[in-house]
């Protein structure tokens, strides 16, 4: 898959037909933001939007990983 194979990122001078880190991040805390309020929240998503934060961890399934920001 290109995205594992570029770690997320576009490489300089190619348009793939994927969303990068960046976009993935920004979009995830938008979202998140929406949800500030409580003191806790559960997100189930997809791996690869979890990488977009936790750029050097790939989680295995069933995976916790705790997240604030």
């Amino acid at each position: 898959m290109k995205f594992n194979e570029y770690n997320g990122d576009y490489p300089q001078g190619e348009d793939l037909k994927w969303k990068d880190n960046a976009i993935l991040r920004t979009r995830l805390l938008k979202t998140l933001n929406k949800y500030k309020k409580p003191t806790k929240v559960i997100v189930v998503c997809h791996g690869m939007l979890i990488h977009s934060v936790f750029k050097d961890h790939w989680l295995e399934n069933s995976e916790i990983i705790e997240f604030s920001f």
